[in-house]
């Protein structure tokens, strides 16, 4: 697999991608949560209030004190170069999103594969559904319901959160609020944070870690199933700066898939249009 866990069928269909074998480690300064939401978990029927109540104090915090700016990110661009590693392999990779929340995604994965560009397009407009490869439609793609689906949840853990617009989600559940220190062990150093769950209709369980000095977001971790196979991810948000509106956005992640680095990325440009054209979510016939 390379992006996504989800791209192993994709690589089993013939695409020229990098395997997801043992990767290499990378630094990370944000401490696993012993909690990790990964068992089953009773959702209650709405938020509760100690849970709701942070997740106000996120909000401002992620907009200085603007909420309702939050608002937005359901338009948004971004522009990420960054590594994907797996199978003792290093490929280097420039990314580019569009999207609209919430079921609108365009995710283009430039990638240097043996000297040579490979780009790799996804096109979702939910249902719809299309992956083109230097050009060329995947037309026959194995299980495309699953990659379907496990796009969408990674593309929310992975690019919406990182704007937050899931959390305004008037179905979103949020709940289990937690506060503990924890010890990271890069650093040795105890840090304090915040953790809640989030259920959204049609994904999994998330849970959201926050910097309990901050209040920004650390991490997001879920679990899908992939060729009959449970993949824990997580990504991180590693360092965040202010971005066009004024959001402290993220502009430097990493995603784990079972504990092992995957991915690393720098985040070169965040934009947010007052919209998108919806041509942009389905591939251009000639």
């Amino acid at each position: 697999m390379t992006r996504h866990a989800t791209w192993v069928a994709l690589a089993a269909f013939g695409l020229a991608v990098v395997g997801c074998g043992p990767a290499k480690e990378l630094p990370e300064d944000v401490p696993a949560v012993q909690d990790s939401g990964e068992k089953s978990s009773a959702v209650p029927d709405k938020s509760e209030p100690a849970a709701k109540e942070y997740i106000d104090k996120v909000l401002k915090a992620f907009t200085a004190g603007e909420p309702e700016s939050v608002a937005k990110g359901k338009f948004s661009r971004a522009v990420l170069k960054g590594k994907q590693f797996g199978d003792g392999n290093v490929v280097e990779v420039t990314r580019t999103i569009a999207a609209v929340w919430p079921n609108r995604l365009t995710d283009t994965d430039d990638r240097l594969v043996q000297g040579r560009q490979v780009p790799l397009t996804a096109y979702m407009h939910r249902p719809r559904f299309v992956v083109v490869e230097a050009g060329r439609e995947l037309d026959n793609l194995p299980s495309r319901s699953e990659i379907e689906r496990n796009f969408a949840t990674d593309q929310t853990a992975q690019h919406w959160m990182a704007t937050l617009v899931p959390l305004t989600e008037p179905k979103a559940v949020v709940f289990d609020f937690r506060s503990a220190d924890i010890l990271s062990p890069h650093s040795g150093q105890t840090q304090a944070v915040k953790s809640l769950k989030l259920a959204l209709p049609e994904y999994p369980l998330y849970q959201l870690v926050f910097d309990a000095k901050t209040d920004l977001l650390m991490r997001v971790e879920y679990t899908t199933t992939e060729q009959g196979a449970k993949v824990r991810k997580q990504w991180s948000a590693l360092e965040h700066k202010a971005g066009p509106d004024g959001q402290l956005l993220p502009i430097r992640t990493e995603c784990r898939h079972n504990g092992t680095a995957v991915e690393q990325w720098e985040v070169e440009k965040w934009e947010f249009p007052a919209t998108i054209d919806d041509a942009e979510f389905a591939p251009q016939t000639k």
